[in-house]
């Protein structure tokens, strides 16, 4: 897996008892995409109607640890939660 914004290879998150914090983590991922309102019957009650969005075209959005400590990366990060209806 790489950074999708500087390319750089990401590690896994490491857990250490040893470690102030216990873990390192050295990415971070978002699924994003376009979302669609969609609505549908409620199984166990057809007489309500459920509506939420449903995510088309999902995809992810990796960012290590340095990128996401940038602050212009951190608003495009953001933007993409802000998109979310």
């Amino acid at each position: 897996m790489v950074c999708s914004h500087c390319g750089r290879e990401v590690k896994p998150t490491r857990h250490s008892a040893s470690s102030e914090g216990g873990y390192r983590v050295d990415y971070y991922a978002l699924l994003t995409g376009d979302c669609e309102p969609i609505t549908i019957k409620n199984p166990r009650d057809e007489s309500v109607d459920l509506s939420f969005f449903q995510l088309k075209n999902p995809r992810w959005v990796i960012s290590c640890a340095d990128c996401l400590s940038r602050p212009e990366i951190q608003k495009q990060v953001e933007d993409l939660f802000s998109a979310v209806p």
